[in-house]
């Protein structure tokens, strides 16, 4: 498995391109990127994960895995929503993971595909965008993309201060 052709669609930000990611341990990035810039235990979900940062091209690669085996690989990308043209439709639109300065972001749900696409509508005209890039394994339904990949920013407790800005967040 040559994980740096895995990656290639969502890196390039074609992901009519990405067809799922396959079985794969942490091992074939290694081999195929070099040795990661970062490790961290962190929460993907609702429970942790192992996070491996590359640099491929000049841009960080998360690649996420528990016990060895790649769950999900992930890339920021600000890219024009047309990059989701002649895709199929998403199976789900979820809400958010994350907050975003000037708009909303959705996480549209292409379970065939396995593909997660981060949506920012905009508060200004045209600044719609893709964010990131995830990819997981293809899922048969929306269920599926559950616990242990997403929880939806709706879930976490935020604390904020007499303004109103936010100063904290727990998940």
């Amino acid at each position: 498995m040559n994980a740096a052709a895995l990656i290639r669609p969502l890196l390039s930000g074609t992901p009519a391109g990405w067809h799922g990611l396959p079985p794969v341990a942490t091992g074939a990035f290694d081999a195929a990127l070099g040795p990661p810039e970062a490790v961290a235990d962190e929460d993907l979900g609702h429970y942790p994960a192992e996070r491996r940062t590359y640099r491929v091209e000049g841009r960080a690669v998360a690649v996420w895995a528990r016990a060895g085996a790649v769950v999900m690989v992930e890339i920021a990308a600000p890219l024009p929503p047309s990059v989701l043209d002649g895709i199929e439709p998403p199976c789900a639109v979820l809400p958010n993971e994350l907050l975003v300065e000037g708009g909303y972001a959705h996480e549209y749900l292409f379970c065939a595909r396995g593909l997660v696409a981060t949506f920012v509508e905009s508060r200004a005209a045209g600044g719609d965008a893709i964010i990131r890039l995830r990819g997981i394994a293809p899922l048969a339904t929306a269920d599926e993309f559950g616990p242990a990949l997403y929880k939806p920013f709706e879930d976490q407790i935020g604390w904020a201060d007499a303004a109103g800005d936010a100063i904290g967040w727990r998940r």
